[in-house]
């Protein structure tokens, strides 16, 4: 390959990262944006679910399914909804997004294994803190709170939760979802394997209102 395609190349990928990491930064931010001016009792429709996260994304599938809003196909029971279950579970935790007074940076960082992927890391301190500079290393002792988003860009860049964590706990286990074992018949053997779910008496919280 001559130097002249290695150059296009090089520069191809370059606005590549440019585009993810640009693109990864504003999605975050305006979803903790939106978060923020919610109440928890308000919903985030379906389309700002489409905007954030994609249409019927993994923990939200989950939520569909288990409260028969999707078949077990993935198809629509009935017809897509108006307004968001999971923009309702997370609404229900959001306090475990946020930290009163703190202020926020937000740092991307390029996923080198994986293509198109990257994480967007948002430390919540207080302001008293002297950030030198996005590269410092920062103390436990000094960091209120830190989430790191995983995005990832299939032509739309979106937020994967499902990979996500929020002080190394994984976003799932705190919006509350849990697993359980059932077995499954797969190539004519019986296997066990962990399922997740939200424990009915919180999903039928979610729900007491029409979405």
């Amino acid at each position: 390959m001559g130097s002249g395609a290695l150059t296009l190349l090089g520069a191809q990928e370059s606005a590549q990262n440019q585009r993810l990491q640009q693109g990864a930064v504003a999605l975050v931010g305006g979803f903790l944006d939106e978060l923020s001016r919610k109440a928890p009792d308000e919903d985030f429709t379906y389309e700002d679910e489409k905007k954030f996260f994609g249409d019927r994304s993994l923990i939200s599938a989950i939520l569909l399914a288990q409260a028969n809003i999707i078949r077990q196909d993935g198809e629509w029971a009935n017809e897509e909804p108006a307004n968001s279950l999971l923009g309702r579970l997370i609404l229900s935790r959001k306090a475990g997004f946020a930290l009163p007074g703190a202020q926020r940076k937000i740092i991307f960082y390029k996923d080198t294994q994986r293509d198109k992927c990257g994480y967007v890391a948002v430390i919540l301190y207080y302001p008293s803190i002297d950030f030198k500079s996005e590269f410092d290393t920062y103390s436990p002792d000094h960091i209120s709170k830190t989430i790191l988003f995983f995005v990832q860009d299939d032509g739309q860049i979106l937020i994967d939760l499902n990979l996500s964590s929020i002080n190394g706990e994984s976003i799932p286990f705190v919006l509350g979802l849990q697993t359980r074992i059932e077995k499954i018949k797969a190539a004519g053997k019986i296997k066990e394997v962990k399922v997740p779910f939200l424990p009915d008496a919180e999903l039928s919280q979610l729900l007491q209102s029409p979405l």
